[in-house]
């Protein structure tokens, strides 16, 4: 059991299994490209390289599933999820939002954003997912 002092960190730290054990078989391993993290912008890099025929390697030290919260996720990814096969995978499972809302506890202030008044082009919305 956790004490009830323990940070966030440390839970998730104590909830994590130990690492898969080093599989002996492999003898080798043949890349193209190697990539260091598997986290938005490394899984990305590797579907798209590998769409275009590359051999990549990811690593990912983290254990999945895991804690996690969700995305909110920006009208300029759109196209790119199109471009990657995945933008009817990610409606299907998201909330569509219009705007986003920043809000400073310093200055007891919040501020609005509409995506549609963003730049010419860019979407009008985009998707909170789980």
């Amino acid at each position: 059991m956790l004490a009830a002092s323990n940070t966030r960190s440390q839970q998730v730290d104590a909830q994590r299994a130990p690492p898969p054990a080093v599989d002996e078989r492999i003898d080798e391993l043949s890349a193209d490209i190697v990539i260091i993290g598997g986290g938005p912008g490394g899984s990305t890099a590797g579907a798209l390289l590998v769409q275009k025929g590359w051999r990549v390697l990811l690593l990912e030290k983290d254990r999945h599933p895991r804690f996690h919260i969700g995305e909110s996720l920006l009208p300029m990814g759109l196209p790119l999820f199109e471009q990657m096969g995945c933008a009817a995978a990610i409606e299907k499972v998201g909330l569509v939002k219009h705007s986003v809302q920043f809000h400073s506890t310093e200055h007891q202030a919040s501020q609005t954003f509409a995506f549609a008044d963003a730049w010419d082009g860019v979407p009008k919305y985009a998707y909170q997912v789980r």
